[in-house]
């Protein structure tokens, strides 16, 4: 069963490289907000480390979803941008723990 929208109460943005040529032809890629979805956001327990992660995961952040997101893809939530670190399929919903990332994403 899909997680109701009334849980979900925040949302992030899928991206996507934009490649241009500056001005001596140079390929510069960059990141732009694609499609946003909604999600819950929360603290990872010391309790989600031991049963869920693992104590591997360097991430402080997880989200919980409906849609399906790769490891090493990024996402925005509330203008910063997020790398997923590690993924956690539950039924036909998702985990994702989720490290900051340096990387601008444009709007």
């Amino acid at each position: 069963m899909l997680v109701s929208d009334r849980l979900l109460k925040n949302q992030y943005w899928t991206t996507k490289i934009k490649s241009s040529k500056n001005e001596i032809n140079q390929v510069i890629n960059s990141y732009v907000k694609d499609v946003w979805y909604k999600c819950n956001m929360q603290p990872i327990t010391e309790q989600s480390i031991k049963y869920i992660w693992g104590n591997e995961v360097k991430s402080n952040i997880q989200i919980f979803c409906n849609e399906n997101i790769n490891v090493g893809d990024l996402i925005v939530i509330n203008n910063i941008s997020y790398e997923i670190e590690k993924k956690y399929a539950w039924g036909i919903s998702n985990y994702y723990a989720i490290l900051e990332s340096d990387i601008n994403v444009q709007s």
